[in-house]
């Protein structure tokens, strides 16, 4: 049954695609098909696209969109569970004079849900009708409307909707360019009211040759009255935002540029529960925040220096019952957490070298620090936090055939709480990472890369009780990885790629530096594929993967700690890929991964990674 209804679908939508074709945008004629599938584990996913664009006879112009998304997760005994996401659009654009568009159509969207065993099904469909008026030189000006119907919790209703959109895509006033968009539509559908606006405007000026001003405002407002169940409960959500943004550049001496930014913005939700039409409840929230940076950047023969300092400051307030502070009942927005208000100060400076020829340096450097503050004396979470970050790249050309890298960098991040109850959390993490590269290159042919990283974390509390579970650790991780390329002939290419990690965790002693092992990783991977081109648009390469893992404990055993092993998994198995893309928009891609996996947990079983993509164009 599932099978015919997934055939039908597909069958539905090619032949919407040739009864109902159109697209206003685009005027030359376009027809596109896209199928895909794939699988991971007990997963499966089935993905059909169609769009079409046809111009009728002079003027006319037809478009058609189609999205189908199935997916079905496989549990066995459990049974199939299914989920499908649909939407399609159609439109005629017709013109009546040289500035009016007549246009008309539908939209159509469903969704199918037996996979979370929520009643979440959904579907909605409108027809509209419009006109859009476009200037030359001015800007479009687009209005539409029509009857709208919903189906949700098997309660059927109708409506209307519209929506008024004004662009104008740029305009010059004393010399000041000056761009904006105009927004507004809505809904209003059994009784439910949706309402969203939204405003752009934008306005720069060049002064000089790298001396600039760009000012940028952007408010929206909005009102979404929605079902919360099945016994057809409401909710609204009302929202409004204002963003004021102001780009400030500047051409300095010697190359130099300085660049200072401000950013505002106050937003301000609220969420009410409606019984009867009336509000029974609600609850809001109100935040505003400020934001200033200062980047200065030169560009010099063999250098390149970047300085930036910015301070970001943002304060929430939010206006919810005492009584029911803590009890969210809204699904979609919580607003529980408490009044609060932080910044962060950060100073970061880069700065890149050319010594010579062969050789190349970039060093960065990156400080900051956050303070969380709430006014609520029954919290606890204000807090201090201090992040250092200092980062470094060498790189050399060692002869025409081999070039060194080496990376490196250390991080100090120190964490505290304000107050003394919860002063045990605070902490010391200290990060360190090295990982030198080599590349040779003898010949065009042949590409050899070898890669090492060793990389080491340090998380220390300030205050460890013996009895509790581990609070400082230590993890660290050492890795190497090889990688082989190897061009056979012109169309034949070898690929082998090869990797080995070991991982430990252990519990930390930061004042003796001493570690107590807790468990281990090591992991093995090994890639070997070999792919054959035919001409320049098709591909096949046929492989094979392995990859293996060893987990152990650590236990006490006399006067030190022994591996024990806990755990082992291999997967192993073959790999095939092949390509072809033809001339437009045709084409098909297929991976099929098959592999075959042990485990010391279950018996030994298989499992598919497969993606095939099909697409037409006409």
């Amino acid at each position: 049954m599932r099978g015919k209804l997934l055939r039908s679908c597909s069958v539905l939508s090619f032949a919407a695609l040739w009864s109902v074709p159109f697209s206003p945008i685009r005027a030359q004629e376009e027809r596109v098909l896209t199928s895909s599938f794939g699988q991971e584990f007990n997963s499966y996913r089935w993905v059909w696209q169609a769009f079409l664009a046809q111009p009728l006879g002079r003027s006319c112009r037809f478009s058609f969109r189609q999205n189908l998304s199935s997916s079905l997760l496989a549990l066995g005994q459990g049974g199939d569970r299914w989920k499908d996401d649909q939407t399609l659009a159609a439109e005629l654009a017709w013109p009546v004079s040289g500035s009016i568009l007549l246009h008309g159509g539908g939209r159509a969207l469903r969704f199918w849900d037996r996979q979370s065993g929520l009643p979440n099904d959904f579907s909605r469909q409108e027809l509209f009708v419009g006109t859009e008026l476009v200037r030359r030189g001015v800007g479009r000006a687009r209005f539409e409307a029509g009857p709208a119907r919903e189906v949700r919790y098997a309660r059927e209703e109708w409506g209307s909707h519209w929506e008024v959109v004004s662009e104008v895509p740029g305009f010059d006033i004393g010399g000041y360019a000056q761009e904006g968009t105009l927004t507004w539509g809505g809904s209003k559908v059994g009784g439910r009211t949706n309402l969203d606006q939204h405003l752009v405007y934008m306005v720069g000026r060049e002064f000089l040759a790298g001396s600039a001003d760009t000012i940028r405002v952007g408010w929206d407002r909005y009102r979404h009255d929605q079902y919360v169940n099945a016994e057809l409960e409401r909710e609204r959500l009302r929202g409004s935002s204002l963003r004021l943004e102001n780009r400030l550049q500047y051409a300095l001496p010697l190359g130099a540029q300085a660049i200072l930014a401000t950013r505002y913005i106050s937003e301000a939700v609220e969420v009410e529960q409606l019984v009867g039409g009336r509000s029974a409840r609600s609850r809001a929230r109100k935040e505003g925040g400020l934001a200033n940076s200062l980047f200065l950047r030169r560009r010099g023969g063999r250098s390149k220096e970047e300085l930036e300092l910015a301070y970001q400051t943002q304060e929430a307030r939010y206006l919810v019952p005492q009584a029911e502070s803590h009890v969210p009942f809204s699904r979609s927005v919580a607003l529980v957490a408490p009044d609060n208000r932080w910044s962060l100060l950060t100073l970061a400076s880069r700065l890149a070298l050319t010594p010579s020829r062969r050789d190349s340096l970039t060093l960065a450097l990156r400080v900051s620090k956050l303070q969380y503050d709430t006014p609520d004396t029954n919290n606890f979470d204000d807090h201090d936090e201090l992040r250092v970050d200092v980062n470094s790249v060498w790189k050399r050309r060692l002869n025409p055939f081999s070039i060194l890298e080496v990376r490196g960098g250390a991080g100090l991040y120190h964490l505290v709480y304000i107050f003394g109850e919860r002063s045990a959390d605070n902490q010391w993490s200290r990060v360190f990472r090295l990982s030198p590269t080599v590349e040779l290159r003898p010949s065009r042919a042949v590409r050899f890369r070898q890669r090492f990283e060793v990389m080491a974390n340090y998380v220390d509390y300030d205050f460890e009780e013996p009895l509790q579970a581990t609070r400082s650790f230590v993890f660290r991780r050492f890795l190497a990885e090889d990688s082989l390329r190897v061009d056979l002939s012109a169309s034949l290419r070898l690929q082998v790629a090869l990797g080995w990690q070991a991982e430990e965790n252990g519990r930390l002693y930061w004042q003796k530096f001493e570690e107590r092992p807790l468990v281990g990783r090591v992991e093995r991977r090994v890639r070997i594929g070999l792919r054959r081109s035919f001409g320049s648009r098709s591909m096949l390469e046929a492989g094979f993967a392995y990859y293996e893992r060893e987990e152990s404990r650590f236990e006490l055993r006399g006067n030190g700690y022994e591996r024990v092993p806990s755990g082992r998994y291999i997967a192993r198995g073959p790999i095939l890929s092949f390509q072809f893309w033809g001339r437009g928009a045709t084409g098909i891609r297929a991976n099929l991964h098959r592999q075959r996996v042990s485990s010391r947990l279950s018996s030994p079983y298989s499992t598919n990674f497969i993606t095939l993509i099909a697409r037409w164009g006409w």
